[in-house]
């Protein structure tokens, strides 16, 4: 068996979580996509064609599972077992399977799926399985979508010792959209918060307009480590309140332009169905864009859901993240269990909330150190 070690292992002698990166590439003439398995100096690739039965299954699953969400109706459990069986001979196979085999089985490693075409996107990889461990998300094996950027992205920065973990809530309500579910989110997740110890504070941005949006965020003294939104949005664009109370739309370039080089580390979109797009690529391309051009880390949702999974796995996620400080591939995994505790693990609700973020965006509010600066 292949030890496998990362460049920073070989140098420090520190043994740190890699990631196993799944490059999948389209290629639309050929209807097909082209994988690229990679752990450091070690490599493997197949090309899989969308005519394939194993993803022809994948998407006819997901689509299953689309349906599901919000209900009452677990996924029969040998379906679920399948289906994350299925996707994970999807990505590894032969070679690419040698090579996650080659991991010892006791070395924790996060697998980072990158892709930017929206079928592939649009597949619920978090539902993921090893064939021989049991359903449900893994420690040793977590699921994140690496974002592919371009140049140099902002490291999540490290905060002062004694300072608070800010989150900044944006809930637009434009009078010509029915409502969301914010009401019920800030009550539950206010009085989380409150239980704490006072390290993590909060504030609503009032009004939840673009305006106030770029005035609230000019003061660099006084930033937040977390925006947190709930609003109507699709692919492109979210949608605000203009001075009216009418919607004003903000797309994900605006959004960036506006939290950029003020120390915000993570975006959460805990976003309404506006069911004028397929839900799954709506989000996903959201917050792939935001990743994209500079944002380090975004959390949103890959289908619709109800406003208790939301605010069941962000109190979980919040508490982990901020007051226990765990990296943000471990506060996933902790949110995915307390979704499993309140519905199951054959509901489809803990596979529902997606972290997609850059390579090196993973230890996002380390307090180990005394200054503000990037990891």
């Amino acid at each position: 068996m292949v030890s496998v070690m990362s460049g920073a292992e070989l140098r420090t002698g520190v043994m740190t979580d890699p990631v196993l990166e799944l490059a999948l590439l389209e290629e639309a003439e050929r209807g097909s996509f082209h994988l690229w398995s990679a752990v450091d100096w070690h490599r493997a690739s197949r090309h899989v064609s969308y005519e394939d039965k194993g993803f022809q299954a994948a998407e006819g699953a997901a689509a299953t599972i689309e349906g599901l969400v919000g209900g009452d109706i677990p996924l029969g459990l040998h379906e679920f077992s399948d289906f994350g069986a299925a996707l994970f001979e999807l990505l590894f196979h032969r070679e690419s399977l040698a090579l996650y085999r080659s991991v010892p089985e006791a070395r924790r490693i996060s697998l980072g799926v990158m892709t930017e075409a929206v079928r592939l996107l649009a597949i619920p990889w978090e539902y993921l399985r090893d064939p021989n461990v049991p359903l449900g998300p893994s420690f040793k094996r977590p699921i994140v979508r690496i974002v592919p950027t371009v140049g140099q992205v902002p490291l999540l920065r490290r905060r002062k010792k004694g300072r608070e973990a800010k989150v900044l809530f944006i809930a637009p309500e434009p009078t010509d959209q029915k409502p969301t579910a914010w009401d019920r989110e800030k009550e539950a997740l206010s009085t989380s918060f409150d239980l704490w110890p006072k390290d993590v504070d909060y504030e609503v941005l009032d009004p939840p307009t673009k305006v106030e949006l770029i005035e609230r965020m000019k003061d660099r003294n006084d930033t937040f480590d977390v925006v947190h939104i709930v609003a109507h949005g699709d692919s492109t664009e979210l949608l605000m309140e203009d001075s009216e109370g009418q919607s004003d739309r903000m797309t994900a370039i605006d959004l960036s332009a506006f939290l950029n080089d003020r120390g915000v580390g993570l975006v959460v979109l805990s976003s309404c169905g506006s069911g004028q797009v397929r839900y799954q690529s709506a989000f996903a391309e959201f917050a792939t864009t935001l990743v994209r051009v500079g944002i380090p880390a975004v959390v949103a949702m890959q289908y619709p859901v109800r406003a208790r999974t939301a605010i069941d796995f962000a109190s979980t996620f919040y508490r982990c993240l901020l007051q226990e400080g765990v990296n943000l591939d471990t506060a996933m995994i902790e949110a995915r269990l307390a979704l499993i505790a309140k519905f199951g693990s054959q509901s489809v609700e803990w596979g529902v909330p997606v972290l997609y973020r850059s390579l090196a965006a993973r230890n996002p509010f380390d307090r180990s150190r005394g200054d503000d600066e990037n990891s």
